[in-house]
């Protein structure tokens, strides 16, 4: 059954991180009654989201740290919402820092929130995308595996319709200088047809060859991202605000969230991957399940944004600097604020 199903309740002490969340104790028997009557007026409501179903107000008296729209704006540079999917970013930070108990650790400390938002900033290119790019040009292809036959990556490359009708011009005048030489044009012809018939079907076809791609790339690869099956490395790209690649890092995600709430329904993201994309409290969630099994709280505590960069993406030191300069951008917005 695609999610979201019915939401658990939140009577008798259960939050949405289970009887085992340390912030339980923080919380009276009614605020959580109060957080049950809101989940009971809308079923599909997330477990993760203690807003009101109705205001969008905090169901809970937790303290956290403000993070407001503009304040979000001004991290990435912007002075409006770029697109509905930015918007719903967001409002998960914003629900979350205000309302969620498993944001809480990090909504509370203004280092963490400070460092954990400017990773994600840099990691979610500008809190726009969800997902990691899956659009691989002949050129991306070639610089990133030097030991490919042609016919891989060609199999591999995806295109723009700019970039295939160019190519087809060049065929065009291939074509118009052998026909004055009176040379055999059939397998120019024969290109060209090829050409025309995929500037049909672009999308397909760059479907078809993103998937490919990724599934050479990314599995069955063994230990390292545990795909075993076909298929594996397309379905577990990498998505969530911190991207979690692989059936294994999917499964553990999934087993993370089901030890916090013990009992409840969580978001099936092994089964359905994309959650991770077009949930965006789903992605957050993902991010911190990353932010805290990988021990980045502990490198923000230090305030070492170059320890936290190598545990995000170890394999990609020249975005270190722009990673530094968003979280002490973060550190003007919010790093003197304190939970209220």
């Amino acid at each position: 059954m695609p999610w979201p199903t019915r939401t658990p309740t939140l009577g008798g002490l259960m939050s949405p991180l289970g009887p085992a969340d340390p912030i339980t104790s923080l919380l009276d028997r009614s605020r959580f009654q109060a957080a049950d009557v809101m989940c009971r007026v809308d079923p599909k409501r997330s477990p993760f989201d203690l807003t009101s179903p109705v205001s969008g107000a905090p169901a809970t008296g937790l303290k956290h740290i403000e993070v407001t729209q503009k304040e979000l704006l001004l991290l990435v540079g912007r002075k409006e919402v770029k697109d509905a999917k930015q918007q719903a970013i967001f409002d998960a930070i914003i629900n979350a820092a205000s309302a969620a108990l498993w944001f809480n650790k990090i909504s509370t400390d203004p280092l963490q929130l400070c460092h954990f938002l400017g990773q994600c900033c840099h990691e979610t290119g500008g809190f726009t995308a969800l997902k990691e790019d899956t659009f691989y040009t002949e050129k991306n292809v070639r610089a990133a595996h030097k030991n490919l036959t042609e016919d891989q990556i060609a199999r591999y490359s995806s295109c723009t319709a700019a970039e295939v009708r160019e190519k087809i011009a060049e065929l065009d005048k291939k074509i118009a200088k052998a026909t004055i030489a009176k040379a055999d044009t059939t397998e120019m012809q024969k290109a060209k047809e090829a050409l025309q018939a995929k500037l049909k079907g672009l999308a397909a076809e760059n479907r078809k060859a993103q998937e490919a791609y990724f599934n050479f790339k990314y599995g069955p690869t063994g230990p390292a991202l545990g795909n075993t099956l076909p298929g594996d490395g397309w379905k577990f790209i990498g998505r969530g605000f911190i991207h979690l690649t692989g059936r294994e890092n999917y499964e553990k995600f999934a087993k993370w969230m089901k030890e916090q709430s013990p009992g409840a329904d969580t978001p099936p993201v092994v089964e359905q991957p994309d959650l991770l994309d077009t949930d965006a409290t789903v992605g957050l969630r993902a991010g911190l399940f990353f932010w805290l099994t990988k021990k980045c709280d502990v490198k923000a505590t230090k305030d070492d944004s170059e320890a936290v960069s190598k545990i995000v993406n170890r394999y990609d030191a020249k975005t270190f600097p722009k990673r530094a300069a968003l979280t002490k951008k973060a550190k003007e917005i919010w790093g003197e604020k304190k939970p209220t």
